[in-house]
């Protein structure tokens, strides 16, 4: 029966090329270490200089831009210090209910964020909304840092300026506030991570968030984005207060926030009542009532969906009014448009922000209490509406595109990734001076949709161009070179080039191993090899291959991570090739149950491992069972993926070969239902 094995794709990163000393005294650069670093570069790189001199000054004046931008979307300009800031709702600490914010708390981790606030550093505070992160590394920054420059960029756009002025001063806070916004296509970098070297990062991120960023599928995460945040030291704090906590916010009982809080501590954390979290859910859940506000709730839901499709800036009102109605039932008796934007954006009693928050022009933000709300009760598989995000993609600006494109491959939602990454191409390629390397990430994340819907041919075009590129500007083991490799090679295996897979495969796992990668994108590579190895027929290499590779994940990533599944799978596909059908039938059986608890029952990977189950069950004679699977994965592949896709292909193919089988042993098909 036909198997289908996981290879493992990744994404890549890009790093800025350094300018040639030539290129840059003719910018009227002077200063000798810049000279003696752009030597540098231009040996390693061989550009030839003349070629690139316009080019170059076209870099310098976006730089130039970057700044212009970052006074006029950053805080103050990016030139005030930690101590002038008074007011901390200005860093993203939520509203209270009075006038001034509520004496400050101190949290048990408070000493460990300040003992780590040392030149160099990246402080993470990861934890439900409203749990008291932002405030906590607030007060921790104003009692460790106070005449530090602070360095807070409102957008992505202006994240690289942000870095310069932080590099640039000697002592200097850059502040990430909802981490999520800053990293992807055009974020927050290992190599402006290393820039950092007399100042501090200090960012917040939502426990959810991190989920989705750690726990997303290998081929789809981004390498880049796991590398930045396995620089960072990461803080956990708690929505609810510890006992200690409570002890120190009694001693504050005086002041009326902090006593009405307290009251209500055993229902909530205190940091979560203050900021009116509960206060807020309930207005909108209260608003879904048939004659209360259901076009509000609806725009609120919109919203919400929109957020977890991936569009992390201000969303347009325009999006939301677009998509919202399919949010509304029948006897739903819906206020007017007006009516619904006027109760969204106006904060309810005992609250001080709105549903959604008016930000720059036309666009709203939605209060992020809600969306962990909806992510922690969405199950596996519950997916925002197609026609919503297609509505996203077609208000969303080039990252914001990539960024959706980034969230639906995971979830096996390939044909809007196709649309998203499309669109971030075209929109990155419209640009009056086009952001080369965001372009080639976005063509990257292209070619890895294409390889996803079985277009291996087209895909395996889209990464030679990309390499060609990476290859030019990085030389031929660069990191980024040899991940564009490893995802052509998965194409050469997936069109049965099997030598010429198992050749790349073997060459790019020896310059990672000599150039002292990263154990991750090793095991990659290994589990890469496994795979061809298997197909060629050296299934006593393979299973030998994958039982290491699985070892190291068990200890290094535990027994749920995505990646350790993939390498589980491909175990119990090599040792049912090998003859042990027993086996392999139960860790199939495990591996799906896991599946369809933390990725759903349709996601494609799900499907291919019921495949492989299938399979595994018709060789060992088990027919009728085996039939009633394939039918099972068949029609939702169809469904889901197409008629065409390869998996749907196999799929049939092997339902066809098994009902064959049945046929000839003469026996009735029980799995049909009587008629």
């Amino acid at each position: 029966m036909g198997r289908g094995a996981w290879v493992l794709a990744t994404t890549i990163a890009v790093v800025a090329a350094v300018a040639a000393p030539a290129v840059l005294k003719v910018l009227g650069v002077n200063d000798w270490r810049w000279l003696l670093l752009g030597a540098v570069g231009g040996a390693l790189v061989g550009i030839p200089l003349k070629v690139y001199e316009d080019k170059i000054k076209r870099v310098f004046q976006r730089r130039e831009d970057s700044v212009l931008s970052l006074s006029r979307a950053a805080l103050a300009g990016g030139k005030c210090r930690v101590r002038d800031i008074a007011d901390p709702t200005l860093l993203g600490v939520h509203r209270s209910l009075e006038s001034t914010q509520p004496p400050y708390v101190r949290r048990d981790v408070f000493d460990e964020v300040v003992d780590n606030l040392r030149p160099g550093s990246f402080v993470l505070l990861v934890g439900d909304s409203t749990a008291g992160k932002t405030r906590t590394a607030f007060e921790a920054i104003a009692a460790a840092l106070p005449r530090s420059r602070l360095v807070a960029p409102e957008t992505r756009d202006v994240l690289d300026a942000a870095v310069d002025a932080v590099a640039a001063a000697k002592e200097s806070v850059l502040w990430l506030d909802d981490l999520e916004r800053f990293l992807g296509s055009g974020g927050l970098t290992v190599a402006a991570i290393a820039r950092v070297r007399s100042g501090v990062i200090v960012a917040t991120l939502r426990r959810e968030e991190l989920h989705r960023l750690t726990e997303g599928d290998d081929s789809q995460l981004g390498d880049d984005v796991r590398r930045v945040l396995d620089q960072a030291h990461s803080i956990a704090l708690e929505r609810r207060f510890t006992a200690e906590e409570v002890g120190r916010a009694e001693a504050l009982r005086s002041n009326p926030q902090i006593s009405d809080a307290l009251e209500h501590s055993g229902e909530y954390g205190l940091a979560e009542y203050l900021a009116a979290g509960p206060v807020l859910l309930a207005h909108w859940e209260n608003a879904k009532a048939p004659r209360a506000k259901p076009r509000g709730a609806a725009l609120v839901t919109a919203a919400i969906d929109c957020r977890r499709a991936g569009f992390l800036a201000p969303i347009p009102r325009a999006l939301l009014t677009e998509v919202h109605e399919q949010y509304l039932s029948q006897r739903d008796r819906p206020e007017s448009v007006d009516e619904a934007w006027e109760w969204v954006t106006t904060p309810p009693r005992r609250a001080t922000s709105a549903l959604l928050e008016p930000s720059s022009d036309g666009h709203v933000k939605v209060f992020d209490y809600l969306v962990d709300h909806v992510q922690r009760a969405s199950a596996a598989g519950d997916h925002v509406p197609s026609d919503v995000v297609l509505a996203a993609i077609n208000h969303a600006d080039a990252p914001t595109s990539h960024d959706i494109g980034h969230i639906a491959m995971p979830g096996g939602r390939y044909s809007l990734a196709h649309t998203a990454f499309t669109n971030a191409v075209h929109l990155f390629g419209q640009e009056h001076e086009p952001d080369r390397d965001r372009l080639l990430v976005s063509q990257h994340e292209l070619a890895l949709v294409l390889s996803e819907q079985g277009e291996f041919a087209a895909a395996a075009d889209e990464f030679r161009a990309v390499l060609a590129s990476f290859v030019s500007h990085f030389g031929s083991e660069h990191t980024y070179t040899l991940t564009c490799r490893n995802n052509l090679a998965n194409t050469l295996y997936q069109q049965d080039d099997l030598a010429a897979a198992a050749a790349e495969h073997r060459a790019i796992l020896e310059a990672r191993l000599r150039n002292g990668s990263e154990e991750h994108d090793i095991l990659i590579s290994r589990n890469n090899l496994a795979i061809v190895l298997n197909a060629q027929g050296d299934v006593t290499a393979a299973v030998a291959e994958y039982r290491a590779v699985l070892e190291a994940k068990l200890r290094s990533l535990g027994p749920e991570d995505p990646s350790t599944l993939v390498s589980r799978h491909n175990l119990a596909t090599a040792l049912a090739d090998q003859g042990d059908l027993t086996t392999a039938i139960a860790e199939h059986r495990a591996v799906i149950a896991i599946q369809v608890r933390t990725l759903g029952p349709e996601h494609p990977d799900t499907l291919l491992s019921r495949n492989n189950l299938a399979a595994a069950l018709a060789d060992q004679g088990d027919l009728t069972t085996a039939i009633a699977e394939y039918r099972t994965t068949l029609a939702i592949q169809t469904r889901t993926l197409g008629p065409d896709h390869p998996g749907t292909v196999r799929s049939r193919r092997n339902l066809q070969a098994a009902e064959a089988e049945l046929r000839t042993r003469g026996e009735v098909d029980q799995s049909r239902p009587p008629r």
